[in-house]
């Protein structure tokens, strides 16, 4: 954990266990995009950890899908100071 309070990228990975196959690996450092899914061209939603397994046609992003892998938003925070 960096001194701000947000997840470090090293420390930030972790294992999901799987029923449907091998354990999947997850980074909360970073954000999972989906733009232009193929049931509402434009959207733009987040993909959480639990769509590590998922196929991208179950997750309605075939045949055509931009992914973008963004940095975590780090939380933020608001100083008050008194006079």
């Amino acid at each position: 954990v960096e001194t701000d309070g947000s997840a470090s990228v090293a420390s930030a990975w972790r294992v999901l266990a799987s029923s449907r196959g091998p354990p999947s690996f997850w980074c909360d450092a970073w954000r999972l995009v989906a733009d232009g899914t193929a049931d509402d061209a434009g959207a733009e939603r987040e993909l959480g950890p639990d769509a590590a397994d998922a196929t991208l046609t179950a997750l309605g992003l075939w045949p055509s899908a931009t992914l973008s892998v963004l940095p975590a938003a780090r939380p933020t925070t608001t100083t008050t100071s008194s006079s």
